[in-house]
């Protein structure tokens, strides 16, 4: 029979094994229960230690013409940099830096002559001390591809690229203001900031996905572990309803216009008289949003310029006395000047007016008298509602960014008589399409549009414009007879309308001639003010 053998521990062995595991029991017990230990958080810790998420960017959508030209897009694009330490060299015969700076900057400058790159400027950054690398600034940022291909091609050791997106704009200063433009924000987000770009940001933009797995402590994913990925929804097409072939008509006239005379600014719109659809819009100055350096000012003058329209509002005045029974075109008044309260009007002609004349002839003269008489007897309130429902005082709701409402609000019997003939109100150029629209449609308005279509990434139709009716203002019998009136303006009127006259079209119009309002007060009086 064996003896069994027994060791015996001295008892302060016990009570430090004891205590150990007493203190790991306590120390696990506060890490379990506590977010923050030693100033770290654990749970944010474990997050960004074990968890990556990756942001898959969305496709920004085009934007086109109506017949589908490419107006803007997204295109990749590519930075220019120069590899100079040493470092980065471990086989001789293969070298991966900068070895000869005046070959690599004559080079450089050859290939990026357009861009201003000259040689004198490469071989300044290449010369830098202490970098282990450097960008050329301006002249190497926005490279394209086949601007890098070109590059890479020279087979220059330590020059290499990284790549990114930018907007581009096909056909530059073309409807730039409708158009618009987008930049590259902080997060390497593309934002819209002006015109459709803008107005459409979000549909554009579309929904970035995100692929979120699990990593090791050095970064790299754990096999088998689970990937959940959210796909990106590329965003949506529009397609603008501008005539490209209008457009380039109505680009070069505000551009010969801009160029004999001294303008502030000047728009040509031209809209389809029946839908609504802007079929062209050209500003000058306007600017190339591939070069934001180009441009003047930030606001579209179609919907955000207000300005005073002066005689063009005769046309309404009129129709609203014709409408509401106000009006005997074969009638005489004495023109030149008329008294109101105390405030004198005059026709623009200094006042001298044309002698006792017809109302007829008074809208072909643009005489401001015979429309203040007019207004006298519509009165405040008719004349304000005409307005109104013309779609002045308000936005018209087209698809553009920043568009503003304009003004009246007609008091005095003074403020009564001048806006009658466009003064003392203000008015958007799009506004008065929508009024002119009147005309064109035996009393009906019609709201100006831009948007022919919107297309989803799969090539379904999510929104199409069409004409939309805001409401019948006044009679077939008031706007023929206006169409005549108009009609006159152009083959019978003064000098100064005649010139507009067509052989081998008929045109209707109306002179718009206003002042300009001083900044102290009334208005400018030199002789082209």
């Amino acid at each position: 029979m064996k003896r069994r053998t027994t060791v015996r521990f001295p008892k302060i062995i016990f009570v430090l094994v004891f205590l150990l595991f007493f203190l790991i029991v306590v120390k696990l017990s506060i890490v379990s229960l506590s977010e923050k230990v030693d100033d770290i958080n654990l749970r944010d810790f474990a997050n960004n230690r074990n968890t990556k998420t990756d942001i898959i960017y969305a496709k920004r959508g085009n934007i086109f013409d109506k017949d589908g030209n490419v107006l803007a897009s997204t295109v990749n694009s590519y930075k220019l940099i120069a590899y100079l330490s040493e470092k980065r060299t471990t086989n001789p015969k293969k070298p991966q830096h900068v070895v000869d700076k005046e070959k690599t900057a004559k080079a450089l400058a050859e290939v990026l002559k357009d861009k201003g790159m000259t040689y004198e400027y490469a071989l300044e950054r290449l010369n830098k001390e202490g970098l282990y690398q450097v960008e050329f600034g301006k002249y190497g940022s926005d490279i394209s591809a086949s601007l890098k291909n070109k590059i890479k091609e020279l087979k220059l050791p330590g020059i290499d690229f990284t790549s990114g997106i930018k907007r581009t704009y096909s056909m530059g200063s073309f409807a730039s203001y409708i158009v618009g433009y987008a930049k590259i924000d902080d997060n390497g987000e593309i934002n819209g900031e002006l015109g459709i770009e803008k107005h459409y940001n979000k549909d554009l933009s579309g929904t970035n996905g995100k692929s979120t797995y699990q990593t090791d402590a050095y970064g790299y994913t754990l096999p088998y572990a689970e990937v959940i990925s959210e796909k990106e929804i590329d965003g949506n097409d529009i397609y603008l309803t501008i005539d490209s072939n209008i457009q380039l008509f109505a680009e070069d006239v505000t551009r010969n216009l801009a160029n004999n005379y001294k303008l502030n600014w000047m728009i040509f719109a031209v809209m389809d008289a029946k839908t609504g659809a802007i079929l062209a819009s050209s500003t000058s100055p306007n600017f190339d949003p591939n070069k934001l350096n180009t441009i003047k000012n930030y606001i579209n003058p179609l919907v955000s310029y207000e300005y005073e329209p002066g005689s063009t509002m005769k046309i309404f005045s009129f129709a609203t006395a014709i409408e509401e029974g106000k009006y005997d075109g074969k009638s005489t008044y004495k023109s030149g000047s008329i008294l109101v309260d105390d405030a004198v009007i005059r026709d623009f002609n200094e006042g001298r007016g044309w002698g006792t004349i017809t109302y007829d002839t008074g809208f072909a003269y643009s005489s401001n008298v015979a429309a203040t008489n007019l207004a006298l007897k519509i009165g405040k309130t008719k004349l304000s509602e005409y307005y109104r429902n013309l779609g002045f005082g308000k936005k018209t709701g087209i698809e553009l960014a920043q568009e503003v409402s304009g003004r009246f609000n007609i008091q005095a019997r003074t403020e009564l008589a001048t806006a009658s003939f466009g003064q003392g109100i203000t008015v958007t150029p799009v506004q008065i399409l929508q009024g002119l629209s009147a005309i064109s449609n035996d009393g009906t308005v019609i709201k100006p549009y831009i948007v022919d279509k919107i297309l989803d990434n799969d090539g379904n139709v999510v929104y199409e414009g069409k004409r939309e009716e805001v409401g019948k203002v006044y009679s077939k019998e008031t706007i023929d007879y206006m169409k005549e009136l108009m009609y006159d303006v152009v083959y019978d009127g003064l000098d100064s309308s005649k010139i507009y006259g067509q052989a081998k079209t008929t045109l209707i119009g109306k002179t718009g001639t206003a002042q300009i309002a001083s900044p102290k007060g009334g208005y400018l009086d030199g002789p082209n003010d």
